[in-house]
């Protein structure tokens, strides 16, 4: 079990935090999300100090990191109103920077540290070179861990703080099909709950989670993925989700692998938690927002939930598996991948143990749920 777990566990049974202050956002942030940018301020804001924020663009070419720190420290300054904000040029083209301790003071002033995204290798290239831990990296570590450093970090910049492995390039259809693709060494160690992906829904990524989380069960069973404008807060052992998307847990504890030509599993439990949800990393407890109602049949439609000949397209997955939610016609539905040389199936369904939740942001309902069943098999050209 890892440190950041085991205090965390201490963290549940006494009045004390010391699992970590974080903002993963799943990318397209940009800055207008001022939810997003307030969260990592209070964050870094924390027991009355004044911020200090680093800035690392190390996951782009040297003149674009340049170029994308000038505008991330601005806005913290011109719209967000933070003085101290500076430009950390950790980069694998700036000399011996990454492994050099140079910067280090500075890291142990600072109260937040902003992680921009890019390439995810370029950035641990830097700072985690081979697996190796730097200087500043242990620094960025230590203080993370006490909670004397609030990190934010966004896209490739949030796959960067995995323990375990890193998910790599495959999308939905090529990871079921082939396997995982995966950076086994990790990241930083700063997130140690379970495997992390990015820009979700928007790019079809359920498929990949899935099959990584099942391929590497011997270091988490949980996979986390996370839509575009939209963060995990994360604070004291739990997160709670803001922005104008949602966040997925894909749990593989009950799920089974069914041998065979082609890949099979059954029984992966898929949860879908949206502004204002939060989770317990503890007790894999989900907390509907204070402004949601549960989803009982008084509340659904008796419109059939509906069915996918291209799942893993944009916002699919979404709309399939809300849409099964909203239903109280409906138990089950299933949605098809649009390659074909195999074609795989994956069925949704819902048990006595899930549940829904629905609410609104910005006029337009919002469905949460939990402990959706999904059984992926291959449906054609076998």
């Amino acid at each position: 079990m890892k440190i950041l777990q085991i205090l965390c566990i201490f963290a549940s049974l006494f009045p004390i935090t010391f699992c970590g202050l974080a903002v993963l956002a799943g990318g397209d942030v940009g800055g207008t999300l001022v939810e997003i940018y307030q969260a990592f301020i209070e964050q870094a804001s924390r027991g009355g100090r004044k911020p200090y924020i680093g800035v690392i663009t190390a996951g782009v070419t040297w003149s674009t990191a340049q170029s994308i720190a000038n505008g991330i420290v601005y806005r913290f300054k011109s719209v967000y109103g933070v003085e101290n904000v500076e430009w950390l040029p950790f980069h694998v083209s700036n000399g011996n920077i990454c492994t050099s301790s140079s910067l280090n003071s500075k890291l142990r002033s600072m109260t937040g540290i902003y992680i921009n995204g890019g390439d995810t290798e370029l950035i641990t290239d830097c700072l985690f070179p081979n697996g190796r831990i730097t200087s500043a990296l242990s620094v960025i570590q230590d203080r993370y861990h006490s909670n004397s450093l609030a990190v934010f970090a966004s896209s490739a910049g949030v796959l960067a703080l995995q323990s375990d492995s890193i998910i790599g390039p495959r999308e939905s259809w090529s990871a079921i099909h082939y396997g995982a693709s995966y950076d086994s060494l990790g990241g930083f160690d700063l997130f140690s709950y379970g495997f992390l992906d990015v820009h979700f829904s928007q790019r079809g990524r359920q498929g990949r989670l899935i099959r990584l989380t099942l391929d590497r069960r011997q270091e988490s069973t949980k996979g986390f993925g996370i839509d575009e404008s939209t963060a995990m807060v994360v604070d004291g052992g739990r997160f709670k989700v803001i922005g104008a998307n949602a966040v997925y847990i894909v749990h593989v504890n009950e799920a089974s692998i069914i041998s065979g030509k082609r890949f099979a599993v059954n029984s992966v439990k898929v949860s879908r938690l949206t502004d204002g949800d939060s989770y317990s990393f503890n007790t894999g407890t989900i907390t509907w927002g204070s402004s949601k109602s549960t989803l009982t049949s008084s509340r659904q439609s008796n419109v059939s939930a509906r069915t996918s000949s291209d799942l893993f397209s944009p916002n699919m997955f979404a709309t399939i598996s809300t849409g099964l939610f909203k239903s109280k016609i409906s138990a089950s539905t299933f949605g098809l991948t649009s390659e074909v040389y195999p074609k795989y199936r994956v069925s949704m369904r819902k048990t006595s143990t899930s549940g829904g939740a629905i609410g609104t942001r910005n006029g337009l309902d919002v469905v949460s749920y939990r402990n959706m069943y999904a059984d992926i098999s291959c449906y054609s050209n076998c």
